[in-house]
């Protein structure tokens, strides 16, 4: 069976490798109204907010419990999951016929702030980031919620 069936296309749709900027917004404030309800905190990163002309895909990063982690995953066909894990969501979102990649990165409480930092990027910065730390005796250590609040 052709992938355009299990899209529900009539054509084969094709993953977008970039996106202009202002439809990557538009298709970003879409996912976001579908996904905010199970959302503690829902933050649009990566270069949208870098507002980068060419956008490469669109990252959120999400504070949810358990349950309303798995009910993002469900917002979306299954056949447009790329994957989907503890603290990785990678989906592919219809636009104009296509498809363009959408990733919910998993924070907590403890460590939003430095997931959207990183998450923002670019690459280049983070890894000026990682030396300079480096030099400086630090070390990154991303702590994740302790079990009990599980």
């Amino acid at each position: 069976m052709k992938q355009a069936k299990l899209f529900g296309f009539d054509i084969e749709p094709k993953v977008l490798t970039s996106l202009e900027l202002a439809k990557a917004k538009a298709l970003a404030m879409q996912i976001n109204d579908n996904v905010q309800s199970f959302c503690d905190k829902l933050e649009l990163v990566g270069s949208i907010r870098r507002q980068k002309k060419l956008v490469g895909d669109i990252d959120f990063v999400v504070t949810a419990t358990d349950r309303n982690w798995a009910k993002i995953s469900s917002c979306f066909k299954k056949s447009n999951i790329i994957c989907a894990g503890n603290q990785l969501i990678k989906v592919n979102c219809p636009i104009g016929g296509d498809l363009f990649q959408a990733d919910f990165y998993r924070g907590y409480d403890n460590n939003f702030g430095i997931q959207q930092l990183i998450r923002t990027g670019s690459a280049d910065h983070n890894m000026w980031l990682a030396g300079y730390a480096i030099s400086k005796g630090f070390k990154a250590q991303v702590q994740r919620r302790s079990a009990s609040k599980r």
